[in-house]
């Protein structure tokens, strides 16, 4: 027996070959990151770049499994190499412990950030799970212009003062969408365990559509709570909201 024999008998053979061939890369390897890398390794796919500047703290310990105490000071990318290197055997896994760069954020003389962009460029499929609004809008526009494949954007905004809790699925839009800088989404933004692992999975299931059928509609998802944890709108293949990343 092998860690894909299930996978086939669920999804088809097809599916994880499909996934074996491309090369992924993770832009931010915190809570949604993190846990699509894991999916994408523990499903079949063997070629991953993993990019992420910030350490492991104690606030990640929350709702990243990948993550345990120990790993606190180490680069997120690095203790998430390590970890899906462990669960199938021959994954090539490169590693950037840098953030993404606009091209005006490029230190002179310098290439720093630029390997982060070339990575993006030379990906099949980019998924975006940066902690800023600014770097995922210009991610978003550097995929949409220059790469060769396609990107997969997910977003999570908990605010229990106002009783908002929701997260955004998009498949390669189109468009860009219309983010307020104060709209919670970012390193204070609250969050919790099951609202990540339910975004990142509803995620994984959109690229596994794609997969299927190049042509497939389902490309964007929109979820909310009120505060006492009811689902109050979820929204298939809607335009992303304005205060959703």
């Amino acid at each position: 027996m092998t860690i894909d024999d299930r996978s086939e008998k669920a999804l088809g053979k097809d599916i994880i070959e499909k996934l074996r061939s491309l090369q992924f890369c993770i832009v931010g390897c915190g809570g949604t990151g993190a846990i699509f890398a894991e999916l994408l390794v523990r499903t079949g796919a063997v070629n991953l770049v993993l990019i992420d500047g910030a350490k492991v703290n104690p606030t990640n310990l929350n709702r990243v499994f990948q993550f345990i105490e120990s790993d606190c000071g180490k680069y997120k990318s690095e203790v998430l190499r390590d970890r899906l290197s462990s669960i199938r055997k021959g994954t090539e896994i490169s590693v950037l412990t840098d953030h993404f760069r606009s091209p005006e954020n490029i230190l002179p003389n310098h290439n720093v950030g630029q390997d982060v962009r070339d990575a993006v460029y030379d990906a099949d499929l980019v998924f975006l799970g940066t902690d800023t609004n600014q770097s995922r809008i210009a991610i978003e526009q550097m995929c949409r212009e220059k790469t060769k494949g396609n990107y997969l954007s997910c977003g999570i905004m908990v605010d229990h003062q106002k009783g908002v809790f929701e997260f955004d699925c998009a498949w390669s839009p189109k468009t860009p969408a219309q983010r307020k800088e104060d709209c919670g989404y970012g390193p204070e933004n609250a969050s919790y365990a099951s609202i990540v692992h339910e975004a990142t999975s509803l995620a994984f299931t959109m690229l596994l559509s794609h997969l299927k059928d190049p042509k497939s509609d389902f490309k964007s998802y929109l979820r909310r709570y009120d505060s006492n944890f009811r689902p109050v709108k979820t929204g298939i293949n809607e335009k992303p909201s304005g205060n959703t990343p």
